[in-house]
């Protein structure tokens, strides 16, 4: 059927159409459009590439239309509006042997006629390809119609090995992503029809995947830790856990995880694994940060140290052995955020020394504490003790060089102090008088020791004379003296005599004639000096004189 034959035909059947609608009582051609029928629409196009005879065309797989030559074509059967179409090729054209390709073959009717389909012959086949943009890594494979296998090593066009007949379909996709780096490709314009040409409008486009940079943090206890990446992609951490770098990075491209802001309240340390290295082909989620709670040292200066044996404390151990002035450091250092308390453990000896603790407390920051100080002062030892049998006056100690009167029995006490190790040696510098007394020391020389010497023992004893004289004039036996009424003695010839017994100082003595003399002759004695009352003194009485007639 030629074309002006199906034109005429659609001629007919518009005039019966118009025929219907006036006499069907409805109204005229003149009424209105809106009164009218809707019309119908015809389904057609254009024919091109044309060589070979036998051409036949289907509209919604009937209404057959052969088609002899290029150009305008045009189905007989029209469509109402809102129907739908689909033109495809019935029969091959032959002589040549040829294949049709239409084009916009389907689609829905509207109010105007369709003249859009195209229908494109052609004999042989026809190269698929377009180009490739973007590509940076390796590996890329295309594929089209799920089996035609095309390796990319470049930007630039490609071909596929493959050719297809005109009216062939194409789809062209991905069959392998590149790497190194990671990319994914996307084809644009990858499907379709071959009509007569090759295709060369296949658009592969690769962009360079990019990967997030995670890991996790433990141990986290300060705030304000930061992490950076590759020198300023910054996450701030809060708490233990996961955590991820805002920033994507390409493939290919490296990465380096630091810590940018240490933890504090309390300070803390936090260390980096597996923070370096280039990305892949997935997301790098490994990076281990790992913190630590910082500790410092506790320490600080002593002074007036003079002694040996000072043992310092920190929080009840850690004790430390001090042996000179100077700076102190105890060997266990103190975490961040814990507190530490200074106590002086065992106070030194050799001399015996308090030492006393400043700055001993407190919170351990962000820094070593070195600001405790420890003032030791050297005590002073008294030397004590106790007199008795004191019943003179005038008793007087000393220790060197300094003296201590005693004025009756009991506890006595030097007024200065001595440090430990100081030797003493105290005695008596004055014996006691009225009466005369001799009073010794016990236990009154040493070395100080750790507390005041209290076991001085002083003890006095009355000094005992004796009382005696000189007899002159006599010549006869049988003189006897008497002394206190007690005790007597003979006295056979001149010269100095004595009583036995001495007598306390301080004591009366009274010297009298017991016997006078009788053989050969009889003789009257007469004492001078015979008597005395209190101070004997220090020394024997010799000044008794017995005078004989």
């Amino acid at each position: 059927m030629t074309k002006t034959g199906s034109l005429g035909r659609v001629g007919i059947l518009v005039a019966l159409f118009a025929i219907g609608a006036c006499s069907n009582g409805r109204g005229s051609l003149g009424e209105s459009a809106e009164q009218q029928e809707p019309t119908t629409v015809t389904i057609g196009g254009t024919v091109t590439g044309l060589e070979g005879s036998g051409l036949v065309l289907q509209n919604n797989g009937g209404d057959d239309l052969t088609i002899t030559s290029n150009g305008n074509f045009m189905f007989a059967t029209p469509l109402d509006p809102g129907a739908t179409y689909n033109v495809t090729v019935l029969t091959r054209p032959s002589n040549p042997s040829q294949t049709c390709a239409v084009n916009n073959a389907t689609g829905t009717a509207g109010t105007t006629n369709v003249t859009s389909v195209a229908v494109v012959c052609g004999s042989g086949t026809y190269r698929i390809g377009g180009t490739v943009s973007g590509l940076a890594g390796s590996g890329l494979v295309l594929r089209n119609n799920g089996e035609d296998d095309l390796p990319i090593a470049s930007n630039g066009a490609f071909t596929f090995a493959t050719e297809l007949e005109t009216g062939a379909t194409y789809e062209v996709t991905v069959a392998s992503q590149p790497t190194e780096p990671s990319q994914t490709c996307t084809v644009a314009n990858g499907a379709g029809t071959v009509l007569a040409a090759d295709v060369r409008s296949i658009a592969v486009t690769c962009s360079t995947n990019t990967y997030t940079v995670s890991g996790v943090v433990s141990g986290l206890e300060g705030k304000g830790l930061v992490l950076q990446n590759n020198g300023g992609d910054d996450v701030a951490v809060q708490t233990d856990g996961t955590f991820t770098f805002p920033t994507a990075l390409a493939s290919g491209s490296t990465y380096n995880v630091t810590v940018r802001t240490q933890p504090s309240e309390p300070t803390q340390a936090c260390t980096v694994q597996a923070g370096s290295g280039a990305i892949a082909d997935a997301p790098v989620s490994d990076v281990v940060v790992t913190c630590a709670t910082r500790a410092f040292t506790i320490g600080g200066t002593v002074s007036g140290y003079a002694g040996s044996g000072l043992v310092l404390h920190n929080n009840g151990g850690d004790a430390l052995t001090l042996t000179e002035n100077g700076t102190f450091t105890f060997p266990t250092a103190v975490l961040s955020g814990e507190t530490y308390n200074v106590t002086v453990a065992t106070q030194p000896t050799g001399p015996a020394q308090a030492c006393t603790v400043t700055n001993a407390s407190g919170t351990v920051g962000s820094s070593n504490v070195n600001d405790v100080s420890v003032s030791c002062v050297t005590l002073g030892f008294r030397l004590r003790g106790s007199v008795s049998g004191l019943a003179g006056s005038g008793l007087v100690l000393r220790n060197s060089g300094v003296t201590l009167p005693i004025a009756a029995n009991g506890a006595f006490a030097f007024p200065d102090s001595y440090p430990e190790g100081t030797p003493y040696n105290v005695t008596v510098a004055v014996q006691p008088v009225n009466p005369t007394q001799v009073c010794t020391v016990s236990n009154g020389s040493g070395a100080i020791g750790t507390s005041d010497v209290t076991n001085i023992g002083v003890q006095c004893v009355t000094s005992r004379f004796t009382v005696g004289g000189t007899v002159t004039g006599l010549v006869s036996f049988g003189l006897r003296l008497r002394i206190n009424g007690s005790e007597t003695i003979n006295v056979p010839r001149n010269g100095s005599f004595t009583f036995p017994t001495p007598i306390p100082s301080g004591s009366t003595y009274s010297v009298e004639v017991a016997a006078n003399p009788v053989f050969p002759v009889s003789q009257t004695c007469t004492i001078v000096n015979g008597t005395g009352t209190g101070i004997v003194g220090g020394s024997n009485v010799t000044s008794v004189a017995v005078t004989c007639r």
